[in-house]
């Protein structure tokens, strides 16, 4: 509940940076950043490219929209695992998500929300 406690920070993970993790990570960067709360959001994305099947132009106004509203954009990532995080929550709901780059160098990220879109795709003929 991000009303619950408007002190604390919200970290959101959005895994899959197609049209609709794209999407997903821009509303929540516009919707939360002109709030009161201190919000990360983080784009993570196998690929060496957000929106691999769209033009160059697309591609760049995308991640320039994204930077502008504080997204970190993370390519080249791949999730390893996620685990539920040992950081005290009354409700246990937090979890961390454990990324690798294309170097092989691990980091974690907490969640308060994990919102994954890899692997989707529009059914053929659409």
């Amino acid at each position: 509940d991000c009303k619950a406690d408007s002190s604390a920070p919200v970290e959101v993970v959005v895994v899959g940076a197609g049209y609709s993790g794209v999407e997903l990570a821009l509303n929540i960067g516009e919707r939360l950043s002109g709030t009161s709360r201190n919000v990360s959001v983080h784009l993570v994305h196998r690929g060496e490219d957000i929106l691999q099947a769209a033009s160059e132009f697309n591609r760049d106004t995308s991640k320039k929209q994204l930077e502008a509203k504080g997204v970190n954009i993370l390519t080249g990532t791949s999730v390893l695992e996620v685990v539920k995080s040992s950081a005290d929550t009354t409700d246990g709901s937090r979890c961390t998500v454990i990324v690798q780059d294309k170097d092989g160098v691990s980091r974690n990220l907490n969640a308060d929300l994990l919102l994954w879109t890899a692997g989707s795709k529009p059914a053929d003929g659409v």
